[in-house]
């Protein structure tokens, strides 16, 4: 027989946090943004563990846009006679 006042002690689990939930994402873009104001959302301790948890093992390295010149995007010649209606003279 098992007794339920051990089963009363135990805390409910708590459900894991998916990543690619939209709530989650949304929170944590806010996060990035603004601390102080991704801290009113109802779920923010459980996203902050999460986050924190998570964060520093996902470390890619920034993107960033190539320095130089703009590159041109001129159109090629077509070589003479090519797509020219030839005139019978």
């Amino acid at each position: 027989m098992v007794n339920n006042n051990q089963n009363n002690n135990e805390e409910p689990k708590e459900e894991p946090v998916d990543p690619k939930d939209p709530e989650y994402r949304g929170w944590k873009g806010l996060y990035t943004k603004s601390p102080e104001a991704a801290a009113v959302h109802p779920k923010h301790e459980k996203y902050l563990r999460y986050y924190k948890h998570v964060a520093p093992h996902n470390v890619t390295a920034p993107v960033t846009k190539a320095k130089g010149g703009s590159v041109s995007k001129k159109k090629k010649k077509k070589p003479r006679g090519v797509g020219v209606a030839k005139r019978g003279w």
